[in-house]
């Protein structure tokens, strides 16, 4: 391909990423406001991190290379990871949680959705990918653009950047670490359910434990 193409090809591409920067801002807001309104009317959050991103040309250009593509404006429009967004959630049932919440919104909508926390990769890999439409408004006139949002625990979010970092400057894990890596990713889940149930036994006992410290309450201090 010659410079010049690489060039106008860039150019496509910096406007493919401008539109999708509009979706993302439009979907980080709508996080920003449902998390306000969770922590008003329940005083929590299932919400813990929120990060977003969009993906460079060299990026795009890779991953033409890698899947065998044809690197062109079509193949860009097409790629539904141009712009992401990734909400960490403090326990696994708050994965769900968020996701219900997201798709309250009439102008968010599901077009994929892949469980891999339920149905991990061989690798281990465990998360909740969306990829949504969100309507943007633009000056005159309004645009569906494509979004993904993927969704999961803390834990599950160390073992991505730990496994990222494995793979120092993209190499394959050999198969022994790539086996072991694996099984310490349903160890994870393991202790996510683990804490998930710890969370509820500690819930159930504090509300027994408030009740009960009420009662051996001496008259005067309750007074």
């Amino acid at each position: 391909m010659e410079q010049l193409d690489i060039y106008k090809l860039e150019d496509a591409y910096d406007e493919i990423v401008a539109l999708r920067e509009c979706g993302l801002r439009s979907i980080l807001t709508h996080i920003e406001n449902l998390e306000y309104d969770m922590r008003k009317k329940y005083d929590y959050s299932p919400i813990e991190a929120v990060t977003s991103r969009t993906k460079s040309f060299r990026s795009a250009m890779s991953k033409c290379e890698i899947r065998g593509l044809q690197p062109c404006v079509e193949t860009f429009r097409e790629m539904h990871d141009v712009a992401g967004v990734r909400i960490i959630t403090p326990f696994l049932d708050d994965v769900q949680r968020v996701r219900d919440a997201l798709m309250v919104r009439d102008t968010l909508k599901v077009v994929t959705e892949k469980d891999y926390i339920s149905n991990p990769k061989t690798s281990g890999y465990r998360s909740l990918h969306l990829i949504c439409e969100t309507r943007t408004a633009l000056s005159e006139d309004y645009e569906w653009n494509i979004v993904e949002i993927q969704i999961r625990t803390i834990l599950q979010n160390a073992w991505c950047s730990l496994e990222h970092r494995l793979r120092y400057k993209k190499q394959d894990l050999t198969n022994g670490i790539a086996f072991e890596w694996a099984q310490l990713g349903d160890l994870f889940y393991e202790k996510d359910q683990q804490m998930m149930r710890l969370r509820d036994q500690n819930r159930a006992k504090g509300i027994s434990g408030a009740k009960t410290l009420e009662l051996e309450l001496p008259a005067e201090v309750i007074n």
